[in-house]
């Protein structure tokens, strides 16, 4: 069954954390967006190899 995210319930995201983006946030939003990503990866560790998945089923965008 094919899933369109824009159709998600509430209940699909129950357990995203919530990021706090503002001056005092532990994320340095003002890096480039990969580093952002490299950021995310280590406070919210899914999986040893989640980045490397990850960065092989989507494209960079430029």
């Amino acid at each position: 069954m094919d899933y369109i995210a824009q159709h998600a319930i509430r209940d699909v995201f129950a357990f995203v954390p919530l990021q706090n983006v503002n001056i005092h946030s532990s994320i340095d939003m003002p890096r480039p967006l990969l580093g952002i990503d490299r950021q995310l990866d280590d406070k919210y560790p899914l999986i040893p190899s989640g980045p490397e998945f990850i960065e092989s089923m989507i494209k960079l965008m430029e």
